[in-house]
């Protein structure tokens, strides 16, 4: 999944098992959660940061 504004699925071919309203799920938590994403990414803040940001969120 691509961490931007219109998150989208990056593989032509995917095999997932995911229903539609699961993948939409997703795609709300990247666009709702992009900076600390884009954070996490640029290793600006490791896994445990971006839980405790996210609990604290």
């Amino acid at each position: 999944m691509s961490i931007d504004e219109n998150p989208q699925i990056l593989t032509d071919n995917p095999e997932i098992s995911l229903i539609p309203s699961e993948i939409e799920q997703i795609k709300t938590f990247v666009r709702n959660n992009r900076d600390l994403l884009l954070q996490l990414d640029a290793l600006e803040i490791d896994f445990f940061g971006f839980m405790e940001k996210m609990r604290l969120s």
